[in-house]
């Protein structure tokens, strides 16, 4: 099946990957400013029933997918898909606890949240990745921190909480990996990881499978990028299990370039990640997650990567 890649004027992200679209002849832009789309000689086209793959940020993700829409295009995802994959926790049984809640439900309900999470620390994060971390379950709660400040001025927005765990890690770093998946089938599985040559191993290949074939069974997308996770839990058993969802429109392959800096998803204007840090004082030891500087030429064809 042949599909074409589509990204946006408006960001340099995806340099890339645009660069290897293009060599493919398989290159599309959108040009915000102008409305039109734009083959990879810059000479405007029709792209009426064209299958498209959308490639864009977070911020721009709707406004790209309503203009492939409003020119006739066939995207590979919609926007219905976009907002199924952030509600990924109604589909997916995590083996952790994983729970959507409103901030409005989460400062009315101390009792839930202790009662699910005790008071240790939990993964947190705003479900349009506007903000990602890990907080401690007090700070949720006490009414005098930053965190109970800022989710008073989000009410009605969804935060996705889960149990934190400790990621396994080997000589090559984190034992995490995401997966592409297009129309249903596996593309491309990544390591994040330094390691420009990181085998998959099989186990976490076959629980990717499953995941995979059950998701087929329900409503949720066939587009979507998932990662998984290996930890050891409470008996030290090792467990695969899967850490997020994201649209596949504005994710990129992890590995791998030896630096860190700051995530794009970070820089977002506005939101609870700027809510929350208007009431952090200067001095606060609160930092922003660095995550790594992604090469996503992988996920068109690149060898670093395993593809099946």
């Amino acid at each position: 099946m042949k599909y074409y890649y589509c990204f946006s004027s408006k960001n340099n992200l995806f340099k890339e990957e645009i660069e290897f679209a293009r060599i493919l002849d398989l290159l599309i832009i959108y040009d915000f400013e102008k409305d039109i789309f734009l083959d990879k000689d810059n000479n405007e086209i029709n792209i009426k029933d064209m299958l498209i793959l959308p490639r864009t940020t977070i911020k721009d993700a709707l406004n790209l997918l309503d203009a492939i829409k409003r020119h006739g295009g066939n995207s590979l995802v919609s926007k219905e898909d976009y907002h199924k994959t952030l509600n990924w926790p109604y589909y997916i049984k995590t083996k952790r606890n994983n729970i959507i809640l409103t901030g409005r439900e989460i400062i009315s309900n101390p009792k839930f949240i202790i009662g699910m999470f005790g008071m240790d620390k939990v993964f947190f994060k705003t479900k349009n990745k506007n903000f990602s971390g890990v907080v401690e379950v007090s700070e949720l709660l006490d009414n005098n921190s930053p965190f109970y400040f800022a989710l008073k001025e989000h009410l009605d927005e969804d935060f996705i909480i889960s149990s934190f765990v400790n990621i396994e890690k080997d000589q090559d770093g984190l034992l995490e990996y995401r997966a592409f998946i297009i129309n249903g089938e596996i593309h491309n599985i990544s390591r994040n990881s330094d390691s420009l040559l990181s085998d998959i191993p099989n186990e976490v290949i076959t629980e990717l499978e499953n995941i995979v074939k059950n998701l087929k069974k329900t409503d949720f997308p066939n587009s979507y990028v998932l990662d998984l996770i290996v930890y050891s839990d409470l008996f030290w058993n090792k467990t695969i299990d899967v850490l997020e969802c994201n649209p596949i429109i504005a994710s990129r392959a992890y590995c791998t370039i030896n630096t860190t800096k700051p995530s794009i998803f970070y820089s977002l204007p506005g939101g609870f990640a700027s809510s929350l840090i208007s009431f952090y004082s200067y001095d606060s030891n609160y930092k922003y997650e660095e995550t790594r500087d992604i090469n996503t030429r992988k996920l068109l064809n690149d060898n670093c990567c395993r593809k099946r």
